[in-house]
């Protein structure tokens, strides 16, 4: 299962939690809205307060409700945590089944964000407010902002956050968020992948390249790497015609393909790998991915002798961004042969000049 097969995954999960929103919506209480309702319940104490003079009160059994300004009951008393939210929510607890389970209700009791959360936990500034929603069954978490709708179209394995430091890793990918008065900002992307058994990691911390490339992108782009070179040294294309999407554009140029004295090829190793973006006069964006490869080479040599050259050769992927998403466009080795040895060249020029 390659990175944008388990960000499908993890985006599923996100579209399950919110169309959960509309199906679990309902009425927590039938009766706790009304007046006769109000002067049955007990308020043991008021704790607190929001904008509104609605306060959350301590009922007789020792569970949470609200009222409103006139202490009339408008949630009843049954929640084991309550707590005021932004956007006219609450975060809301109760034990469902044996484990303590956190939601959203509004100020009527309807359920606006389903109970699979061990927590819910407020971050952020006084101008910016967002909320982690850890869930209970394998403790990935959702990304909320005030309003709570997500500020990613997915899940993330784990957070952190530190200061004013927000870090989202999935898998061996992680990105680090700086949080202020103006939002979240994408300060580092470090994203992990793999090709024919070799591992390479991506590091961005450009923050012009950072502030156009969100994190699916970042890791198609990994992706579309791996899918180009698995092509270069073996031709199989099937990985690249999955990213591809059906564009029949794309420009893929094998190691050295017309090089008949080639027999194999092995890529041992990524040394270094890097990104840049490039703008053409007519406005189209690109971003290169330049990769050095460590690799060794099988060949046919003098007297059809078997031999071997180990060296680094240069790629470039190239891809463009037609809004919103990126694509694969393109990708190449910078050398068209290897550096045979000395007698090896002499040999091939030989044959050349007799032709």
């Amino acid at each position: 299962m390659n990175k944008q097969t388990k960000l499908v995954v993890s985006v599923l999960f996100v579209v399950i939690a919110v169309l959960a929103v509309g199906i679990i919506s309902f009425r927590i209480s039938t009766s706790g809205g009304t007046d006769n309702n109000s002067a049955q319940t007990e308020i043991t104490r008021k704790l607190a307060i929001d904008a509104s003079g609605n306060r959350i009160f301590e009922g007789d059994g020792g569970l949470y409700g609200i009222v409103d300004h006139n202490d009339k009951v408008i949630v009843a008393p049954e929640w084991t945590e309550l707590e005021f939210a932004d956007g006219s929510l609450c975060i809301a607890s109760k034990r469902i089944n044996g484990r303590m389970l956190s939601g959203c209700i509004d100020y009527e009791g309807n359920v606006m964000i389903p109970l699979i959360y061990r927590n819910i936990t407020r971050h952020g500034t006084d101008n910016f407010t967002f909320y982690v929603a850890e869930a209970d069954s394998d403790s990935s978490c959702i990304i909320y902002n005030e309003n709570f709708i997500p500020l990613f179209n997915r899940s993330w394995e784990s957070f952190s956050v530190s200061g004013q430091a927000l870090t989202l890793a999935s898998e061996n990918d992680s990105f680090e968020y700086t949080f202020g008065d103006n939002g979240l900002v994408c300060s580092h992307a470090s994203v992990y992948n793999e090709v024919m058994g070799c591992g390479f990691t991506l590091n961005i911390s450009s923050r012009v390249l950072l502030s156009k490339l969100d994190c699916s992108s970042i890791e198609y782009m990994a992706d579309g790497v791996s899918a180009y070179l698995e092509y270069a040294y073996t031709g199989n294309y099937e990985a690249v015609k999955e990213l591809a999407k059906g564009n029949p554009g794309v420009v893929l140029t094998g190691l050295f393909p017309d090089d008949t004295r080639i027999t194999s090829r092995r890529l041992l190793g990524i040394s270094s790998i890097s990104i840049y973006s490039e703008k053409t006069d007519s406005g189209v964006l690109y971003y290169n991915i330049a990769v050095t490869a460590d690799t060794r080479i099988g060949y046919t040599g003098e007297n059809n002798r078997y031999s071997t050259i180990t060296d680094e050769y240069k790629a470039v992927v190239r891809f463009s961004q037609p809004d919103p998403d990126v694509s694969i466009i393109s990708g190449l080795f910078t050398q068209t042969q290897p550096d045979y040895p000395d007698a090896e060249l002499l040999e091939q020029e030989t044959e050349s000049s007799a032709e």
